[in-house]
C-alpha cells in the first residue's frame, strides 16, 4: 500500500509539474506574441500620424529593412532609396520608424531654425556610442545643453579656432606623403581608416595638445576599436547584451581609454596650475607663449 501511495504521488507530481511547464510555455508566447503586436500597432500609428510622407516598402516584421542595409553599404542603399522615394522617406529597423532626410532645407529647421522641436535618440541610435559621448553636448537637451553650450563657447578661444585650420592642412600633407609612398611600394591602403586616423590627429592636436604620432599610438588606438564595436552593435544591437568575448573585451577598452584621458586632463591641469602659480612668482614669463589647446 505504502509503495502504491508512493507511485500515486510521483504520478500526480509529474502531471503537475507537465502541466506547470505547458502553463509558463504559453504564458512565454502570450507575451512574445503581445510584445509584436504592440510593437505593430504603434508602428502603424506612427506612419498615420506621418501622413503622406513615402516608406520604404518590403522588410520583414520588427527587424524591418535590416536586411537591404546589410546587403552593401547602408549609405548607398539610402542614396538609392532618396532617388527612388524623394529627400524625406521613412524606413522601420528593429521596430522603430527612422526618418531619412536630404533637403538642405529641412536639414536647416531640425538641426538649427527648430533644434528644441526634435528629440535626440540616446535610447536607439545613439545608445551604442555612450560610453563615448556620455552626457555632452551631442547628446544633452535643454537647459543641460545650454549650459555646456555656455561653458565651451569661452573655452574654444578665438585662437584655438585659428590653429585648427593649419592643423588639418598638416594632417593631409602627412597623409599625402603615406598615399605617395604606398604608391611607390605597390600597397594598399585602407582609406576609411586613413581618415579616420586624419581626423583623430586634427582633434587630439587642437583639444589634448597630442602629437600626430602620440595620437596615432595611443589615443586612436584605444578610441577607434570602440568606435567599430559600436558600429557593429548599430547592426546588432544584440551584442549589447551577450557577455561574448567581444562584450568583455570593449568594456576592457571603455575603461583603458577613461583611464588615459583621466590621466591627461589630471597633467593638464597640474601644468596649468605650475604655469599660473610660475607666472604670479616671475610677472616676466606671463609672455611665455604656452601651445594652445583648449584644456589649457
Amino acid at each position: 500500500l505504502f509503495e502504491q501511495g508512493m507511485q500515486l504521488s510521483n504520478q500526480a507530481y509529474t502531471h503537475l509539474g507537465q502541466a506547470s511547464r505547458l502553463e509558463l510555455a504559453q504564458i512565454v508566447v502570450s507575451l512574445v506574441l503581445g510584445f509584436i503586436l504592440f510593437k505593430i500597432c504603434t508602428s502603424m500609428l506612427r506612419r498615420r500620424r506621418m501622413g503622406n510622407i513615402p516608406c520604404v516598402k518590403g522588410g520583414l516584421p520588427y527587424i524591418g529593412n535590416v536586411l537591404s542595409m546589410l546587403k552593401g553599404s547602408p549609405w548607398d542603399t539610402m542614396t538609392h532609396w532618396v532617388a527612388e522615394y524623394g529627400e524625406i522617406f521613412t524606413f522601420h529597423l528593429f521596430g522603430s520608424d527612422a526618418l531619412c532626410v536630404s533637403d538642405p532645407v529641412l536639414l536647416r529647421e531640425i538641426l538649427q531654425t527648430k533644434l528644441g522641436s526634435f528629440k535626440k535618440d540616446t535610447g536607439g541610435t545613439y545608445k551604442p556610442f555612450m560610453v563615448i559621448l556620455g552626457g555632452g553636448l551631442v547628446t544633452s537637451e535643454g537647459a543641460s545643453w545650454r549650459r555646456q553650450r555656455t561653458l565651451i563657447s569661452h573655452t574654444l578661444r578665438i585662437e584655438i579656432l585659428n590653429e585648427i585650420p593649419r592643423m588639418a592642412v598638416d594632417a593631409v600633407a602627412r597623409l599625402g606623403k603615406r598615399l605617395a609612398e604606398v604608391k611607390r611600394s605597390g600597397g594598399v591602403i585602407e582609406m576609411a581608416e586613413a581618415f579616420r586616423g586624419l581626423t583623430l590627429q586634427v582633434i587630439a592636436e587642437a583639444i589634448l595638445s597630442l602629437p600626430p604620432e602620440e595620437s596615432d599610438k595611443t589615443f586612436a588606438s584605444m578610441y577607434l576599436p570602440i568606435m567599430e564595436e559600436g558600429n557593429l552593435r548599430v547592426w546588432n544591437p544584440l551584442r549589447m547584451f551577450f557577455p561574448s568575448a567581444t562584450w568583455f573585451k570593449h568594456g576592457r577598452d571603455v575603461e583603458r581609454l577613461d583611464s588615459y584621458m583621466a590621466s591627461l586632463v589630471g597633467i593638464y591641469a597640474y601644468v596649468s596650475f605650475f604655469f599660473i602659480f610660475s607666472c604670479s612668482l616671475h610677472p616676466s614669463h606671463t609672455s611665455t607663449r604656452v601651445p594652445p589647446s583648449i584644456l589649457t
